[in-house]
């Protein structure tokens, strides 16, 4: 299966140790399963969250000066 019908079933979907990728959403409140809906649901949205070496390497930088 495609990586990107993968997250449509809510499954994370790894790159290596590039980093993951999952579908987020959030929603209004409802007290009960019974009275939730679906429009209920907004922002949906794909997070990615980066891998070790990639969190990682802005700490690595460094700058010189261009002349």
């Amino acid at each position: 299966m495609l990586p990107c019908r993968e997250m449509l079933f809510g499954k994370i979907v790894r790159i290596g140790d590039f980093g993951m990728f999952q579908t987020a959403v959030s929603s209004e409140y409802s007290e009960t399963e019974e009275k939730l809906h679906p429009s209920f649901i907004r922002n949906p949205e794909i997070a990615f969250r980066p891998g070790t070496d990639l969190k990682e390497m802005p700490a690595t930088l460094k700058y010189e000066k261009v002349k």
